[in-house]
């Protein structure tokens, strides 16, 4: 499934050609994102979009229908994209790649403070793109620690596999109390480019 982005931004021709083209980047700053089929859209006022072909030094680009296109970048750094017609090139862009890295929250709840009497219906993580729409993106949970405290004590340390609680740690929750809190930490998630950890959560019972 392709990726779609809902924020749309135009990054105007850098350098070369007559024509004006502009490509539009559905992401600010000309940032694109590792591991990702990147939508471009490329647009010219005053030339035909007939014969068209999009080249980069990052990656590769694959062209959907029309004047869309999909960048998938190899690497992070800077990426180049250069527009050829007919064999000539007629405009560059610059791109700046980088890591995407989703939150974590809890699967049906949302907020940092937790009711008490909610604490039963908790049954796992997930990952998510906040303020960003991304979709037909896996992200996969492999595991993370689930630590308890109560006040500066750490009452209980448990690993867990996958993003849904074990039984283990839905028992743990059975002792929370008010003023207790929720620390998930080495959370392990795959993504497009790889297994990587996640910044801590943190969660309030109340």
């Amino acid at each position: 499934m392709r990726k779609v982005f809902c924020v749309i931004i135009i990054l105007l021709n850098l350098s070369k050609g007559i024509s004006q083209f502009n490509l539009i980047a559905e992401k600010t700053n000309g940032l694109c994102y590792l591991g990702m089929d990147n939508p471009l859209y490329l647009c010219s006022s005053s030339t035909d979009l007939s014969n068209i072909e999009l080249k980069t030094d990052n990656g590769k680009i694959d062209k959907n229908d029309g004047s869309l296109f999909y960048f998938r970048p190899a690497f992070i750094g800077r990426a180049k994209i250069r527009v050829f017609k007919k064999g000539k090139e007629v405009a560059d862009f610059n791109f700046i790649v980088q890591k995407l890295l989703p939150n974590i929250i809890l699967e049906n709840y949302k907020g940092d403070s937790i009711p008490i009497n909610s604490i039963p219906f908790l049954i796992g993580l997930r990952a998510e793109f906040t303020n960003l729409i991304i979709c037909g993106i896996q992200m996969d949970i492999k595991s993370f620690k689930t630590l308890i405290f109560r006040g500066d004590t750490l009452l209980y340390n448990i690993r867990n596999e996958g993003r849904f609680f074990s039984k283990e740690t839905k028992q743990m929750f059975q002792n929370l109390k008010a003023d207790d809190t929720i620390t998930f930490v080495k959370i392990l998630c795959k993504l497009p480019y790889g297994l990587v950890e996640l910044d801590d959560k943190h969660y309030y019972i109340k």
